[in-house]
């Protein structure tokens, strides 16, 4: 992250969106062992929010990031995004009744 502030052609802003995905996952996972519904709520907000970043840095662009939205890495976190919503929907699911 502080060498990302010290490139003015590189993007600083993605080093405090990561700690900050990183905080809300170790949040929802502590949230889920104690077995309180807001953790799974918060995994569907952090991959909401990955995804609407991947698709802004698809479509429009993210300013100072590489376009390589192709990446495998990227993809596989996509993908398991998905999952994650769809095991946080069936949790949720199962809670409700």
């Amino acid at each position: 992250m502080f060498e990302t502030a010290a490139h003015v052609s590189y993007a600083g802003y993605p080093g405090p969106i990561l700690i900050a995905t990183m905080l809300a996952s170790v949040a929802a996972a502590v949230a889920i062992v104690s077995d309180r519904r807001v953790g799974w709520l918060v995994v569907i907000g952090v991959c909401v929010a990955s995804w609407v970043l991947y698709v802004a840095q698809v479509t429009m662009g993210l300013p100072g990031l590489p376009d390589v939205w192709s990446e495998p890495t990227r993809l596989v976190s996509v993908l398991l995004a998905g999952v994650f919503v769809t095991l946080a929907a069936r949790e949720l699911a199962t809670q409700n009744r």
